[in-house]
């Protein structure tokens, strides 16, 4: 569902420099890509795999915060470990 992906988007990038901006390039991008793969269907996984890839590439603090929701972390320590691997 694009409204969802929006919203997760807008989310994500709310008070970042350029954030609408960069959020419809990550959008736009993300539906290119998925477009370009030619199956007729894809899971929710991939896509919330391929924006996470987007958002890691454009802004590391709008990742972090698309990533605490998509993998629900339950604790300090699982969000410590996104962002060791960030580093």
């Amino acid at each position: 569902d694009r409204k969802k992906i929006e919203s997760g988007l807008e989310r994500a990038l709310e008070k970042r420099p350029g954030g609408e901006e960069k959020a419809e390039k990550i959008l736009g991008e993300v539906e290119y890509a998925l477009h370009a793969k030619h199956v007729p269907e894809i899971t929710s996984k991939e896509i919330g795999d391929l924006i996470l890839e987007k958002l890691r590439a454009t802004d590391e603090v709008a990742y972090l915060r698309f990533v605490s929701v998509y993998k629900s972390f339950g604790s300090a320590k699982s969000f410590q470990k996104a962002i060791e691997n960030l580093e």
